[in-house]
């Protein structure tokens, strides 16, 4: 059982575009940014109570930001929030409402930006998500440059093997040779070095 009508109150047709795409998730993150002044005086606390729907709530967040695809949100089906908030059918349909207060739909999309269905977001949720992707891939960024600087490196470990030197060593022959080899398919081994020299001299 589906609850965007519920949930969402639009049609999800036109929901905004969630910004992390498919297939990014947060499992690798142990510790999220949490606000507790800002948790215990909104509106989720003070409606709450001792229904239990804080509890259930909580687990939604936590779920969002750990295991669910992409990073963030929760699925748009009912018997799926049950099991993520941890109660029955009959308890989820009374916790629903305040454990699900600011969720509302936003459509996905996969990597290569085709439509992947709808889930849900929150504000809070969301931001925390963005803020936890910007992270992801700026580690990224810094594993492709070390990457990068020791491939550079091993290339001229190589060329002072081969005796060469001269032009062979300054940054732009080192990358030639780096992007003719990476071309083939090809390791950094001396010999491919060398062939790599070879073609490259003929070109210039």
């Amino acid at each position: 059982m589906t609850g965007l009508a519920v949930v969402g109150g639009s049609d999800p047709g036109g929901a905004e575009v969630y910004p992390l795409p498919l297939g990014v998730m947060l499992t690798r993150f142990e510790a999220v940014t949490w606000r507790p002044a800002r948790l215990l005086g909104s509106e989720l606390v003070a409606q709450a109570g001792a229904s239990g729907a804080l509890a259930s709530a909580l687990l939604l967040q936590a779920h969002a930001l750990s295991d669910q695809d992409p990073g963030g949100t929760l699925p748009a089906d009912d018997a799926w929030l049950a099991a993520l908030a941890g109660c029955s059918a009959s308890e989820w349909r009374a916790r629903r409402a305040l454990a699900l207060l600011g969720w509302t739909p936003v459509r996905v999309r996969d990597a290569e930006g085709r439509d992947a269905g709808v889930r849900l977001s929150h504000p809070e949720v969301r931001r925390e998500a963005e803020r936890l992707y910007a992270a992801m891939l700026d580690r990224a960024d810094d594993v492709a440059a070390a990457t990068l600087r020791q491939h550079r490196a091993r290339i001229r470990g190589q060329l002072r093997a081969l005796g060469a030197g001269g032009k062979w060593m300054q940054a732009g022959p080192v990358e030639d040779i780096r992007l003719w080899l990476r071309a083939r398919g090809l390791r950094m081994e001396q010999g491919h070095v060398e062939s790599a020299m070879i073609d490259l001299e003929r070109g210039w």
